[in-house]
């Protein structure tokens, strides 16, 4: 009751106090004060565009894909939320949906690392490998120093059965970035899969050592 009383005297601070709570990972609460902005004044598309992120953290894709939607219809320039409806169609298994909205973020924003990237993983969990393979080499070619780029990238090539270039993406990534434990780890499995076990074992030590807690490298 406060907190409506106090919408409809400031929503700007509402709002503000709504992503401070989304900031802390609070997204019930946070989900509360957006509600609350969208009662007092229903054509503002940010709070539908918090609260649908708010959403896709507690899984609920089909109502983020929502907010997302109202977000956009009363501003379609707004790139997070094309990133969002289309992280949460992905979710939904609409990757036709999904590649979509990837495709209208970049026309926005054409070097967005997130929508290269997710387009790239939308175009593989519908198995059109060509086309993933294309997102993922533009993503090496406009961040070559990203490792995040050469490591998505060697999961693709992975998935298409090519355990070189996977290899010769993950070599890359940690020349790159040494404190990657997840690349040290798949680096591992794919010389295990070689036969390569000592090298294996040096990688999966180092994978141990940087993330302690992650079971599957034991």
């Amino acid at each position: 009751m406060v907190v409506c009383g106090f919408a409809q005297i400031n929503t700007d601070r509402v709002l503000a106090i709504g992503r401070n709570a989304l900031y802390f990972e609070d997204y019930v609460l946070s989900i509360q004060y957006f509600n609350n902005v969208i009662s007092v004044k229903p054509y503002l598309p940010e709070p539908y565009l918090y609260r649908s992120i708010a959403k896709v953290y507690l899984d609920d894709y089909t109502g983020a894909e929502e907010d997302a939607t109202e977000c956009l219809e009363r501003n379609p320039f707004i790139a997070t939320a094309y990133q969002v409806r289309g992280i949460a169609r992905q979710n939904l298994k609409d990757y036709d949906g999904a590649i979509e909205d990837f495709h209208k973020g970049l026309k926005i924003q054409p070097e967005n690392k997130v929508f290269l990237r997710s387009l790239g993983v939308s175009y593989a969990l519908k198995d059109d490998f060509a086309k993933a393979d294309s997102c993922f080499d533009s993503f090496v070619r406009i961040f070559p120093s990203e490792p995040s780029a050469y490591i998505t990238r060697a999961q693709l090539k992975m998935e298409m059965n090519d355990s070189i270039q996977a290899l010769a993406n993950l070599n890359k990534a940690i020349d790159l970035d040494k404190s990657s434990s997840y690349a040290f780890g798949l680096r591992g499995m794919i010389l295990e899969g070689q036969e390569n076990h000592s090298e294996a074992l040096k990688d999966l030590d180092m994978a141990i050592k940087l993330d302690p807690e992650q079971s599957a490298y034991y």
